[in-house]
């Protein structure tokens, strides 16, 4: 049976408060959601649970999430709407949440993936803050977090405890990650959520007529999650009936376009793969969909031009989960962050020691990276470095965290497009299968979605996330 940790019979939706000005950094859980005015350090947080044969536990869960960004994105005091942040975590994790009324940042409170994410809207809530001016009358944006959940180990199996022999269970939960990716209500809960983000905004009448910004959306796999959500994302591409791309009903748009046939469309700003566990024929027939659709995505805007990704894998050379074993369970066959012939760039250290110096006035104590100009400002595939934090920040009074400059860089030709980004990182970025959220890689996923276009403030500023 399901710990009454990862029961969400009595509601699935919750609203994390964050506590910053204290030595130690609070988060406090209460359930539901309400209408929170701007720039409030704060999240909403949906939990949407799978069963091993790819059905819904819960079908309400799925109701409730989307009734949350609903509601975020149609809000009375949040003129700009919302920022959607879904992630479908992979093997050995699941929804374990001891949901505690009141618990530090540095407690787990549960599974360690989950708790990470966590720390992920805690960012961008407070960059929304940050940006726009804590308690001040610029609107940042509601953040709203989609945990998308399944069985990552075997119901009550004692072998997943044991070190080595915890690899036993590999290829058993890697047919039901394949199941779920593979089953009607998963990709219905993918489709959704990208409608429920996308579509126009139905408001109050007594609100006045301003426009509300299309909402971004970034969905993010790791290892096995990220083979749900890559088989999800290729058939409903491939679904003639029911597509995952829809003609644009506003035309007043910001910095970023993506286009289908020459028409601008809405679509997921990013769909970011970690150590995927996807088998690259995937990312081949997802390319090929993209393809089939002629699809573009362009940025531009503060004489910065260029065109970013609509898919991002990223790898670490250090996760021989992937590189290793994976191989020799599909008998010579690779995930796609090791296949050569996809790989699009390269992610190298340029400079150990850089100065990096925070670009907002409100500081809420969190680290912060510096996402550099592309090389050359225009072109289809620049160069772009981006300064990473070499430790963990140790509260406001820390104002001296060193940082090392990495640029991700073209394979190829600098004036050809991809809508797929496919690189490796070295071992201190992201140590191996299952470190993706340690403090670096934290800021890494942050600069990339700011890199993909889905940026944390207001699209129409998107220049402004390059520093100089």
């Amino acid at each position: 049976m399901p710990s009454v940790w990862s029961s969400y019979a009595s509601g699935s939706v919750f609203t994390v408060n964050l506590i910053p000005a204290t030595p130690e950094r609070r988060h406090e859980v209460q359930a539901g959601t309400s209408d929170i005015g701007p720039n409030k350090t704060s999240f909403d947080l949906a939990v949407v649970q799978f069963k091993d044969d790819g059905t819904y536990l819960d079908p309400s869960q799925i109701d409730a999430a989307d009734d949350g960004i609903r509601k975020a994105r149609a809000s009375k005091l949040n003129a700009n709407g919302a920022l959607v942040i879904a992630f479908i975590h992979g093997w050995h994790h699941g929804a374990n949440w001891k949901r505690s009324p009141s618990i530090a940042v540095s407690d787990p409170d549960g599974d360690d993936h989950f708790h990470s994410f966590r720390l992920v809207l805690e960012s961008l809530a407070l960059r929304e803050a940050e940006r726009h001016g804590y308690g001040g009358k610029k609107a940042g944006r509601r953040v709203v977090g989609i945990y998308v959940a399944w069985n990552g180990d075997p119901e009550g199996s004692w072998i997943s405890k044991i070190p080595l022999i915890t690899h036993t269970t590999f290829w058993g939960r890697y047919d039901v990650a394949e199941k779920i990716g593979g089953s009607a209500q998963f990709r219905e809960s993918v489709r959704r959520i990208v409608n429920r983000t996308k579509e126009p905004v139905t408001v109050s009448s007594d609100q006045p007529p301003d426009f509300r910004p299309e909402s971004p959306l970034v969905m993010i796999g790791h290892s096995m999650g990220a083979l749900m959500l890559q088989s999800a994302f290729a058939a409903l591409l491939e679904d003639q009936q029911q597509s995952l791309q829809h003609q644009r009903a506003q035309q007043t748009v910001g910095a970023v376009k993506i286009r289908s046939g020459g028409a601008l469309v809405s679509f997921p700003d990013i769909v970011l793969s970690l150590n995927s566990a996807a088998d690259s024929a995937i990312a081949k027939r997802i390319l090929k969909a993209l393809d089939q659709r002629n699809m573009t995505k362009t940025a531009a805007a503060g004489g910065i031009r260029y065109s970013p990704p609509i898919l991002m894998s990223v790898t670490s050379t250090g996760d021989t989960d992937t590189k290793d074993t994976w191989p020799k369970a599909k008998r010579g066959r690779t995930t796609d962050g090791h296949d050569s012939s996809l790989l699009t760039h390269t992610f190298a250290l340029d400079n150990p020691v850089v100065t990096c110096n925070r670009a907002e006035a409100v500081d809420l104590g969190q680290n912060w990276h510096c996402l550099r100009r592309p090389q050359p400002p225009v072109a289809a595939t620049p160069t772009i470095p981006i300064d990473l934090p070499v430790r963990e920040r140790n509260g406001l009074e820390d104002q001296a965290v060193p940082h090392a400059r990495y640029t991700i860089t073209p394979k190829g030709s600098i004036d050809e497009p991809h809508l797929m980004w496919l690189f490796q990182v070295p071992p201190e970025v992201i140590k191996n299968h299952n470190d993706i959220f340690n403090y670096r890689a934290r800021s890494l996923v942050l600069a990339l979605i700011q890199a993909s276009g889905a940026v944390a403030s207001i699209a129409e500023n998107w220049e402004k996330s390059f520093e100089p």
